[in-house]
């Protein structure tokens, strides 16, 4: 059966639209799954901006979308790290909080798929999954306070490391090994389509990835920088 509104006059259509545009995200979700005209139409809307975590779910379904016809749609990137050791909702888990906590506290060498899984480091080396990609803004969502188990202790700002010091912390500490990867990762991307990237509540610690020329080369290609801590 067919729906009743794709019926209507083309001029009637785009004053639906307008209207329509206006909704919250998730009525424009549903409605889009109501059939091939909206999909096709509010598409942009729907994937004018994406959403990406540290996580292979996560990393997975934006891998489907950079495969489909409408990565040429994405134009802003959201990149929201949690902590290792965080459930696929956002909600802290026991167990994999307990794990990432062990290699703080025993030493042992991180897996790098536990803090930085391969699908999301797939898509984060090669931007140009995204051919019209002009912005990514990546956010820290560290709670130190709340979480210490996976990440303590936090450091006290005024001491001071070398850059040996960091790489050695980086094998063991997840938040710490985490964010080297991602700027590692950024920095891979030799040609694209960003022209800023905005970083909001970076952790105030050295991370060996700011001393890597090649991410340094790739902040000299963005034309807007933004930094909050």
């Amino acid at each position: 059966m067919s729906c009743p509104l794709v019926a209507l006059p083309p001029e009637l259509q785009e004053e639906a639209l307008e209207f329509i545009r206006r909704e919250p995200f998730k009525t424009l979700i549903n409605l889009s799954c109501t059939c091939s005209f909206y999909r096709s139409r509010l598409a942009p809307e729907l994937f004018g901006s994406i959403s990406l975590r540290n996580s292979t779910k996560s990393g997975l379904s934006v891998q489907a979308l950079a495969k489909s016809s409408h990565c040429n749609l994405v134009a802003v990137l959201f990149l929201d790290l949690f902590p290792p050791g965080q459930a696929e909702d956002g909600e802290s888990s026991s167990e994999t909080a307990s794990v990432a906590s062990s290699y703080a506290a025993t030493g042992t060498a991180l897996d790098t798929e536990d803090v930085f899984p391969g699908a999301v480091r797939a898509i984060l080396s090669d931007l140009r999954h995204f051919p019209n990609l002009q912005a990514l803004r990546i956010q820290f969502l560290f709670y130190f306070e709340e979480r210490a188990g996976w990440g303590e202790p936090y450091y006290n700002l005024s001491d001071e490391e070398s850059l040996e010091q960091v790489q050695i912390e980086e094998q063991t500490r997840p938040w710490r090994a985490l964010t080297t990867r991602v700027f590692e990762a950024i920095g891979k991307n030799k040609d694209h389509s960003v022209g800023s990237l905005e970083i909001s509540q970076l952790p105030l610690k050295e991370i060996s990835a700011y001393s890597n020329q090649a991410f340094q080369d790739f902040l000299g290609t963005v034309e807007h920088f933004g930094l909050s801590l």
